[in-house]
C-alpha cells in the first residue's frame, strides 16, 4: 500500500503534466510563423520588381537613367529584406536589436526615398562623380567642328543661322584672341526656347541663372542657353568653353569671366558670306553699374573674389583697347599663374595692383567714355545688311584702327541701337 507522501507526489506530477500538456498546446501570444518559402521567393522577387521600375520610371523622368537603375536596385532589394525578415521565423538578436539584414534593408529604402525626395542634389553628386553623363533629350539640329547643336524646339532657318553664327565666330576668335582647341575638343550646345524646359535643367544641375551657363561635368561638356536671352549669352558661355579646352589646368576667375564679359557686346555684319565682328563695345547695363560703385572698388579685392562680372568687362575693355588681352592670354599659356598678378602687372609694366588700378580709373573717366554703349548684340545677314550699313554709315563713324563703330562727336552717352531698332529710325 503506497504511503500517503507517494500518493501526493503522484498526483503532483499528474497535475503538472496535464498543465504542461495545455501549455504545450496553447499559441504564445507574440510567436511568428514563418511563411512558405516558395511565397517568401515569390514576395522578395515582387520587391525588388517594384523597386526597379520606380527607379526606372523616376530615371526617365530625370533623364538620368544610369542612377536611376541604382535608385530602383536600392529600393528593390531593401524591400525584398525587410520583407523577408519580417516574414520570417529569425532567431532572436543580442538585446533584442534587428538583424542586420533588416537594418541594411532599411539603410537602403532610406537612400532610394531621398534620392527620389531629392533629386537635384544626388544628380549633382553622380554627375560630378561620373556615374550619370547628361543624356541630351533634344534632337541634334546641327555640328560644325567644336560643337553639336540641340534645341527643344527645332526651327530649321533660325538653327542654321546659329551653327553658321557659331561656325564664324569660332573662327574669329582663333584669329584675333585666343586658340580655341582643338577639334576634338566639343561642346554641346543646347539652345532652350522654352522657359519650362530651361528651368528643368537649372533643377537638374541645381543652377540658378535667369541666362545660361557651361558645365563640365557632363562629358562631353555642355552648354545651356535661354534662347530669349540673345546672342550675347551665347558668346559669353562659348568663350568658357574655349578657355576650358585651351587652359586645362585652369584660368584665374577674372580672367576666364573678363574675356567672356567682353564677348557679350558684338556687332556682326555679313559680307560675302562671311561674319566681320566688332568688339569693344560699352555695355548699356554694365557700365552704369560698375560707374556707381567705381570709387569704392579696390582692385586686388575684386581680382581675388572674382565675383563682379560688371568690373571685369569694365576692366577687360581697357586691356582691350589697349591691346593688352591678347598678349596677357598668351603669357597665361605659356606660364600658368594661380593668381594671374604677376602677369597682369608684367604685361601692363605695372609695379604694383594700386598703380594698374589708377591707370583703369584713369582711362574709365578718359577713353572709355569715347566708346559708344550697345544696346543689343546683333547679326546683320546679308538680307539686313544694306538697311544696317546705310544706319551705321548715316549716324557712326568706321575706325579701322579699333575694327568698330564711333560716335562722331565722341559723345559719352551714346547708344548704338539693337538691329530692330534701327529699322524704326529709317
Amino acid at each position: 500500500m503506497p504511503s500517503p507522501r507517494s500518493r501526493s507526489s503522484r498526483s503532483r506530477n499528474a497535475k503538472g503534466g496535464a498543465k504542461n500538456k495545455f501549455k504545450r498546446g496553447k499559441t504564445v501570444k507574440g510567436s511568428k510563423k514563418a511563411l512558405p518559402p516558395a511565397l517568401q521567393s515569390l514576395l522578395l522577387g515582387l520587391a525588388i520588381a517594384l523597386g526597379i521600375s520606380v527607379g526606372f520610371l523616376w530615371g526617365q523622368q530625370q533623364q538620368a537613367l544610369r542612377l536611376g537603375l541604382l535608385v530602383g536596385i536600392a529600393l528593390g532589394f531593401g524591400l525584398g529584406l525587410v520583407i523577408e525578415q519580417s516574414t520570417s521565423r529569425s532567431a532572436k538578436t543580442l538585446l533584442s536589436l534587428p538583424s542586420w539584414r533588416s537594418l541594411l534593408g532599411s539603410m537602403l529604402v532610406a537612400v532610394a526615398i531621398g534620392a527620389i525626395a531629392n533629386p537635384q542634389v544626388f544628380l549633382l553628386y553622380a554627375r560630378q562623380a561620373g556615374i550619370e553623363p547628361w543624356h541630351p533629350s533634344y534632337p541634334q539640329v546641327g555640328a560644325a567642328p567644336g560643337f553639336r547643336l540641340y534645341t527643344d524646339r527645332p526651327n530649321p532657318e533660325q538653327d542654321q543661322k546659329i551653327q553658321r553664327f557659331l561656325t564664324q565666330f569660332r573662327t574669329t576668335v582663333a584669329a584675333r584672341f585666343l586658340n580655341p582647341g582643338p577639334d576634338s575638343c566639343a561642346v554641346e550646345v543646347y539652345l532652350l526656347r522654352d522657359e519650362a524646359n530651361y528651368q528643368a535643367i537649372l533643377r537638374n544641375f541645381h543652377i540658378r541663372t535667369p541666362y545660361g551657363f557651361f558645365s563640365t561635368l557632363p562629358n562631353p561638356p555642355s552648354l545651356f542657353v535661354r534662347d530669349s536671352t540673345g546672342l550675347g549669352t551665347l558668346t559669353h558661355e562659348m568663350m568658357h568653353h574655349f578657355v576650358y579646352c585651351t587652359f586645362p589646368a585652369g584660368l584665374p576667375t577674372w580672367v576666364d569671366e573678363g574675356v567672356a564679359t567682353l564677348m557679350e557686346k558684338f556687332i556682326a555684319i555679313e559680307r560675302d558670306g562671311q561674319l566681320t565682328f566688332s568688339w569693344g563695345y560699352r555695355s548699356n547695363s554694365r557700365d552704369p553699374e560698375v560707374r556707381h560703385k567705381m570709387s569704392i572698388i579696390n582692385l586686388a579685392t575684386a581680382l581675388s573674389e572674382g565675383k563682379d562680372q560688371d568690373f571685369f568687362n569694365a576692366f577687360f575693355l581697357m586691356l582691350y583697347h589697349q591691346n593688352h588681352l591678347a598678349p596677357l592670354l598668351i603669357q597665361l599659356h605659356a606660364n600658368p599663374d594661380e593668381t594671374g598678378f604677376s602677369t597682369l602687372m608684367a604685361t601692363l609694366k605695372a609695379s604694383s595692383l594700386p598703380d594698374i588700378q589708377w591707370q583703369w580709373q584713369q582711362w574709365m573717366q578718359t577713353d572709355a567714355l569715347a566708346l559708344p554703349m550697345l544696346e543689343l548684340s546683333f547679326v546683320a545677314w546679308a538680307n539686313e545688311t544694306e538697311p544696317v550699313d546705310r544706319h551705321l554709315q548715316q549716324y557712326w563713324q568706321w575706325d579701322t584702327q579699333k575694327q568698330m563703330w564711333l560716335s562722331p562727336r565722341r559723345e559719352p552717352q551714346a547708344v548704338i541701337p539693337s538691329k530692330e531698332n534701327m529699322a524704326r529710325y529709317q
